[in-house]
């Protein structure tokens, strides 16, 4: 399987739980009495049992997707109700897609409370040479296990009807069937196309199963037999389920050393065909070294999807890998810090907290051992350094250790956006953050100029360029570098005029930190906590799209979500030995 194709499918079917949890409760009316806001009457998920505890992804859904599609329908205007059932169909589609099933024909009549899709393996075979062969599995609960054999039956009977090679295999007391591997399953419109296996089987009363590999199968009934193998049994799964919320309806786990194992760095070098020397196989001598990976921080992540009126809450649980101790912290802000009224309200992001260095640090170890998480951080970083002429780790960050602010403002004149920052004046940032930059743009060859903007004195950090002219001779323009002030407690940075300007007049014109649509996106956020994320994803959706070109396949997979997406917050809530916290609140809209 070629790896793009393998990348869509994955983040395909991961999204689909999230998608389906979250796509039917956000047209929920403020008022409406409904119990899937109280989450889910399932604890522990059931299907886990069939679940190898080293799958990389593991995704549950803890209520009926066809409760979720009836309150949705119950809810929307009756003008966006066809659109409503065609998102949801899509879901539908996306999950099923290339088996044949019909989701209302095939599933509904037996779908129980509870459903679990994971990536049991990146490589099923565990043969190299044919490219890697990921195993999915999904296991659905039923309390009418009559009407799901009745309904698989038909299914495969019209797959034996069509011409596909069927296999029937009794296996420790369980029916299993399956196209023969060369068989062909056949969609309802199209002639036969796949040449993948396609398993399905009932287990006792309680369990119906689909794979990709009869072989999967297998081993999902050995799982049950041998709890040592299944992830229920995990001690690390046990512990993330006992911390996050109640209140969920659908589950998420990574195991993040699976899932390190078989990602690789953006751009790095793919392995070398060996050649052959004195009878043995070794790499060609001007094969490039690959640098060691090191250890990650974290071993599993873990997230709670939470219904709410507005959207969905996802509370993330991060758990520490074996050897490795977190530093303690706790919470501190109750309440939005006022350093958000010096951004403008149409900022499209928005971070503010406390000790910038600690949170810098947090990020860093988080991305500790992934470098293709490490990238999504070091990409913007390296391009603002370059913009700015500073190091922000060593320049910036580690000068902050007080009440600090970042935004990114859209320009309507260009394509880059303005970068600005504000921090908590102390004698300290004062010397090691003012006076460094300023020494920075000297060395940078930059003139430092003061003049007044309004009633405001600013400091501007300026090269004189030559710009050519057609027909005219050469004009001397002005090249700013960045722009400094102080107001009250507060010293601000800017990456130009215009943006300083809007700075200093938020209070008059409006600010983020009173924005109706920034205090709804924090409302669902918990208090006390480490600060704040903000992203308004209409205002920053093509800007992050040029920075990170793989959100565009999430966008593809994951369509009915960022069709209704209206903006992301996030809030953390300190850290402990061996965990860290933190809630995602994605707001919704029609």
């Amino acid at each position: 399987m070629k790896r793009r194709s393998f990348f869509q499918i994955l983040a395909a079917s991961v999204l689909v739980l999230l998608l389906i949890s979250v796509g039917g409760v956000y047209w929920i009316l403020a008022h409406s009495p409904l119990a899937v806001l109280r989450g889910s009457a399932i604890a522990y998920p059931t299907t886990a049992v069939f679940i190898p505890r080293q799958a990389p992804i593991v995704a549950s859904l803890l209520v009926n997707p066809t409760q979720l599609e009836a309150l949705r329908q119950l809810e929307v205007k009756p003008s966006q109700r066809g659109r409503s059932r065609s998102e949801l169909n899509q879901i539908k589609s996306s999950l099923l897609a290339n088996t044949g099933l019909d989701y209302q024909r095939d599933i509904a009549p037996w779908l129980g409370d509870e459903m679990t899709l994971a990536v049991t393996t990146f490589d099923r075979d565990r043969d190299p040479s044919n490219g890697r062969q990921p195993g999915y599995l999904l296991v659905a609960t039923t309390h009418k296990p009559q009407a799901a054999r009745e309904l698989l039956d038909l299914y495969w009977q019209r797959q034996a009807i069509a011409g596909t090679d069927l296999v029937f295999e009794p296996y420790k007391g369980v029916k299993l069937i399956y196209t023969n591997g060369d068989g062909e399953l056949l969609l309802e419109t199209q002639k036969p196309t796949l040449n993948n296996a396609f398993a399905t089987a009932v287990v006792g009363a309680d369990y119906v199963l689909f794979a990709n590999d009869p072989q999967v199968l297998k081993a999902a009934i050995n799982n049950v037999q041998v709890p040592e193998l299944n992830l229920s049994s995990s001690g690390d799964y046990q512990t993330v389920l006992e911390q996050l919320s109640d209140r969920a309806i659908a589950l998420i786990h990574f195991n993040l050393p699976q899932i390190r194992a078989f990602w690789q760095p953006i751009g790095a070098p793919q392995p070398q065909p060996l050649t052959r020397k004195r009878g043995k196989s070794t790499p060609p001598e001007d094969a490039p070294k690959t640098e060691p990976l090191s250890d990650p921080v974290f071993q599993s992540l873990a997230v709670g999807i939470e219904a709410n009126r507005q959207g969905a809450i996802a509370q993330t649980l991060l758990l520490a890998a074996p050897g490795q101790t977190l530093t303690p912290t706790d919470p501190t802000l109750s309440r939005p810090l006022p350093i958000l009224n010096y951004l403008p309200k149409d900022v499209s992001l928005g971070i503010a907290g406390d000790n910038l260095q600690q949170f810098w640090q947090q990020v860093q170890s988080s991305a500790t051992g992934y470098p293709v998480l490490a990238q999504l951080f070091e990409q913007p970083q390296k391009d603002l350094e370059a913009r700015a002429g500073v190091n922000l780790e060593s320049d910036i960050f580690s000068a902050v250790q007080n009440h600090y602010a970042l935004g990114l403002l859209p320009r309507r004149d260009r394509e880059s956006p303005d970068w600005i920052f504000v921090a908590q004046r102390t004698p300290e940032t004062e010397k090691n953050l003012i006076d460094r930059l300023d020494e920075r743009a000297k060395e940078r060859g930059y003139s430092i100029g003061s003049f007044d903007l309004g009633d405001q004195k600013i400091t501007v950090w300026t090269k004189l360029t030559s710009v050519s002219q057609a027909n005219e001779s050469n004009i001397l323009k002005a090249q700013v570098q960045g722009v400094r002030t102080r107001v009250e407690d507060y010293e601000i940075l800017t990456t130009s005029i215009e943006a300083m300007d809007r700075v200093i007049q938020a209070k008059r014109e409006g600010s983020l930190g009173e924005s109706r649509e920034f205090l709804e996106a924090i409302s669902p956020l918990r208090s006390p906590n480490d600060g704040y994320v903000y992203l308004d994803w209409v205002a920053s959706q093509s800007i992050l799209e040029k920075q990170l070109p793989v959100l565009k396949l999430l966008e593809l997979a994951g369509k009915p979500l960022f069709d209704h997406l209206r903006s992301l917050s996030m809030s953390s809530y300190g850290t402990t030995p061996t965990t860290r916290t933190a809630d995602i609140f994605l707001k919704l809209g029609e």
